[in-house]
């Protein structure tokens, strides 16, 4: 994908999922040109980013990437994780990671495929009329529609939530607890992170 958009002379690429509704008019104000690589990623505390997670941007829910976080992408090869599978997001964020380039954390991206209420289902009467929302992860095709019938209409200027609809403890699992730290991954054994 990325080596089509850099030969087609594209400056930008947003790679999402089929299963993400997204709002255009949102993506394109949400500022992307400012950035190398965003997306939604878990917020690591600062002496967890060099561990194997590296931040990286969830890809269902989508993220961008710039012509030269793409340039970087298209001369790297692809490997496996450690589950034994290639995920393009978290091999891409690994990859830009090398390279310098950290992900520019938007909690504009919502996924809801972490809540134990989804499991791919996503509903357009989960979100409030008022929702900053750019792009929402899963939804059946069905649901699809029924986002687009309840949002026809959404303004384009947007505000990253603070804390997004549905937010769980996250298991920073490729990271070590040091018991000094005062952060909340650390301090507790089930941190709330955004």
């Amino acid at each position: 994908m990325a080596q089509y958009a850099l030969e087609s002379g594209y400056d930008y690429v947003f790679r999402t999922d089929s299963d993400a509704y997204c709002w255009v008019n949102r993506l394109l104000a949400s500022g992307f040109e400012n950035h190398d690589y965003q997306g939604w990623c878990i917020d690591y505390p600062k002496h967890l980013e060099t561990d194997k997670a590296l931040r990286t941007a969830h890809g269902g829910i989508g993220f961008l990437l710039s012509r030269k976080a793409m340039e970087i992408v298209v001369r790297e090869k692809p490997w496996m994780q450690s589950d034994g599978y290639y995920w393009g997001d978290i091999w891409t964020g690994e990859v830009l990671w090398q390279h310098g380039i950290r992900c520019q954390r938007d909690t504009r991206f919502l996924d809801g495929s972490n809540g134990a209420q989804h499991h791919g289902n996503v509903f357009a009467s989960e979100l409030p009329l008022d929702h900053q929302y750019i792009s929402v992860h899963p939804l059946p095709v069905l649901n699809m529609y029924e986002m687009h019938a309840k949002f026809p209409c959404m303004s384009d200027e947007t505000i990253p939530p603070e804390r997004q609809l549905w937010w769980c403890d996250i298991d920073h699992n490729y990271g070590t607890k040091q018991p000094e730290c005062p952060c909340d991954y650390c301090a507790t054994s089930s941190p709330q992170i955004l």
